[in-house]
C-alpha cells in the first residue's frame, strides 16, 4: 500500500510538472477584418467630409490596431471586457494609464520658447474695450442704445452698469462666450476709438468702443506653451509604449491590403 501510494504521488507530481512546463495556449493574434476596416474608413471620411489619402487610411487602420492592442493589454491587467464600446474605453484607459505612469519629461527653454512663438503666431488679436450697456427692461432701451452708438466714442450721459468689466482686454472668442457671437463680432469690427453699432444680447444692448489693439504677449502664453511641450513629449512616449505592446501580438489586417500591401506601416 505504501508503495502504491508512493507511485500515485510520483504520478501526480509528474503530471503537475508536465502541466507547468507545457507551453501555455494564449490568444496573441489580432485580426482586423475587412468590414471593420471599411466601416472605420467610411466613418473617418464622413467626419472629414472628404476622401482619405492613402496615408490617412493607414493612420485610420493603425488607430484600429492600437485600439485592439490596448484593449488586449487592458484585459491582460484585469480591466478589459468583450463589449466593443467598453473595449474602446478600456483602450483609452490604458493609454491614459501609460501617460499617468510616465515621469515628468525634461523641458528646455529653447523648446518652450519655440512653442511660445508658435502660439503667438496663431493667437487672436487682443482688444481693450470700453463697454456701454443698456438694460433690456428699459422701455426705451433700443432707442437709448442707438443714441449711444451715435455718440462717436464720446462719454454717454446716461447708462446702466455694464455686466462685464469696462476697459478690459478681450479676444473675440472670450467675449463671444460672455455676450454672444454676434455682439462680439460687432465689437471687434468697430474702428479704434469709435463706437460700435448697438448690439443686442439676452440681457440688453451693448455699445463697445475699441480703445487699443495688440497681438498676444508671449509672457501670457508661456505657461500654455510649457504645458504643450510636456504633453507632446508624453504623447510621443505613450506611442512608444503602445508600439512595444503591439509587438506582443501577431497582427493581421486583411482589409488593409488595398491600402498598404502586407499591412506595411501598420504592424
Amino acid at each position: 500500500m505504501k508503495l502504491l501510494r508512493s507511485r500515485l504521488l510520483h504520478f501526480l507530481a509528474m503530471g503537475a510538472l508536465l502541466a507547468a512546463l507545457a507551453p501555455r495556449q494564449k490568444d496573441d493574434s489580432i485580426v482586423i477584418d475587412a468590414p471593420r476596416v471599411t466601416a472605420a474608413i467610411e466613418a473617418e471620411q464622413a467626419r472629414k467630409g472628404a476622401s482619405l489619402t492613402p496615408e490617412e487610411k493607414v493612420a485610420t487602420i493603425r488607430a484600429l490596431v492600437d485600439e485592439e492592442v490596448l484593449a488586449r493589454e487592458a484585459q491582460r491587467v484585469g480591466i478589459g471586457t468583450d463589449d466593443p464600446v467598453v473595449r474602446a474605453r478600456s483602450a483609452e484607459r490604458m493609454r491614459a494609464s501609460y501617460a499617468a505612469t510616465l515621469p515628468m519629461p525634461p523641458v528646455d527653454d529653447a523648446e518652450v520658447t519655440a512653442e511660445t512663438m508658435r502660439l503667438v503666431a496663431r493667437a487672436p488679436e487682443r482688444v481693450r474695450l470700453a463697454v456701454w450697456f443698456v438694460a433690456r427692461d428699459r422701455a426705451d432701451a433700443a432707442r437709448v442704445a442707438d443714441a449711444l452708438a451715435d455718440a462717436d466714442g464720446g462719454p454717454p450721459k446716461a447708462i446702466d452698469p455694464p455686466p462685464i468689466p469696462d476697459g478690459a482686454w478681450w479676444t473675440e472668442e472670450a467675449l463671444a462666450r460672455v455676450v454672444g457671437r454676434e455682439a462680439a463680432r460687432g465689437a471687434f469690427a468697430a474702428e479704434l476709438r469709435k463706437t460700435s453699432r448697438a448690439l443686442a444680447s439676452t440681457w440688453g444692448y451693448y455699445v463697445f468702443v475699441p480703445l487699443e489693439r495688440r497681438a498676444a504677449d508671449p509672457a501670457e502664453l508661456r505657461t500654455e506653451a510649457t504645458a504643450n511641450v510636456v504633453e507632446k513629449k508624453k504623447a510621443a512616449e505613450v506611442e512608444r509604449l503602445v508600439a512595444r505592446a503591439r509587438k506582443r501580438y501577431r497582427i493581421e489586417v486583411p482589409g488593409a491590403a488595398f491600402v498598404a500591401p502586407s499591412a506595411k506601416g501598420i504592424d
